[in-house]
């Protein structure tokens, strides 16, 4: 262990996406803890996959437009998605004079529209569910699974018309944390910290909201605002997970600690407690059997699938834990 954490620490290459794992897993799941609560765990398979094909129509804008990235770039494993070399060579120019925003222009204009996307996606299965609640229109989980489909084949077709980024965005949709660097780092902290700050300020707020809307309503809440703030909050989370790790990944670290944490504990306080420390847990596990040099049970495994299992695992023994505790005779 002492060799792992000297290899850790003493490599960029390995400590970047270390940390970047760390602070997934610590927050996202506070994310999907609402999601659970308010029993919307398909819709956070669904926007994963809505922010994935975001990404992909925010690279061939930045395309279109000779928007790229500089050699030194804000997102390093996005370096080169939509630039040719005399374009890199530009970017690079700027960057030396110090024009850093506009070498790095296209980071933020590929998050801008996946964050568009996302949070217009929500902000219209809210107003469909709506209608579902009026008895009008489809059921939520049928939305929620044409959803998925349809932003899935869309990604496709559009990485089809530009092949060239491809390849670069297969290793972020297969869950490969890889060339992770300090930009991306802050790209987390920017985005996760203070979402996850104002999940827990607002926490009754947005459970409350989740009720039944015409007595929220009643009892002087404002429902459209909290509701709006939540999927903002929500878009945020997801977009910037999925701009480092991918979309499975993101749903994984969203997801799989706030039902384990469902599972086991007795009451909301510790609920909201045990999510992220779950999640950090499943980071590290699965960090450790990644493709760490030197670790020879599993080398060569891609970190985020690595992750994964690890919180499918911790999930697994939640259940058991608790079929367990159900066992056992009361007096015990």
């Amino acid at each position: 262990m002492n060799n792992l954490f000297n290899t850790i620490f003493s490599n960029d290459i390995y400590f970047f996406p270390f940390a970047a794992a760390l602070l997934i897993g610590a927050l996202a799941p506070v994310a999907g803890c609402f999601l659970v609560l308010r029993r919307a765990t398909f819709l956070g398979v669904a926007l994963p996959q809505v922010s994935a094909a975001g990404m992909v129509l925010g690279a061939l804008f930045c395309a279109a437009l000779g928007i790229g990235h500089s050699s030194d770039a804000f997102c390093t494993h996005c370096a080169g998605l939509a630039q040719t070399d005399a374009q890199t060579d530009a970017a690079t120019t700027a960057a030396a004079q110090g024009n850093w925003f506009v070498a790095n222009a296209g980071v933020f204009v590929q998050m801008f529209i996946a964050l568009v996307i996302t949070f217009g996606t929500l902000l219209l299965l809210t107003r469909l569910e709506q209608r579902s609640a009026s008895g009008r229109g489809t059921g939520s989980d049928a939305r929620h699974g044409a959803l998925y489909v349809l932003a899935g084949a869309g990604a496709v077709l559009l990485l089809a018309t530009r092949p060239q980024l491809d390849e670069k965005f297969k290793e972020i949709l297969s869950g490969q944390i890889v060339s992770v660097g300090v930009g991306d780092i802050w790209l987390l902290v920017a985005a996760l910290v203070p979402a996850t700050l104002l999940f827990t300020l607002f926490r009754h707020e947005f459970l409350w909201s989740g009720g039944d809307p015409c007595f929220v309503a009643a009892a002087g809440r404002r429902v459209f605002f909290w509701n709006t703030l939540l999927s903002f909050l929500l878009g945020v989370v997801i977009c910037a997970t999925v701009y480092i790790a991918g979309p499975l990944v993101c749903l994984g670290a969203m997801l799989l600690p706030a039902l384990s944490a469902y599972v086991l504990a007795p009451n909301m306080r510790v609920f909201l407690l045990a999510a992220p420390l779950l999640g950090l847990l499943g980071a590290f596990v699965g960090f450790v059997f990644s493709s760490v040099e030197g670790w020879e049970l599993a080398p060569n495994l891609p970190l985020g699938m690595s992750i994964v299992a690890a919180h499918g695992c911790i999930l697994a023994a939640a259940k058991l834990a608790s079929a367990a505790s159900r066992l056992v005779p009361a007096g015990r």
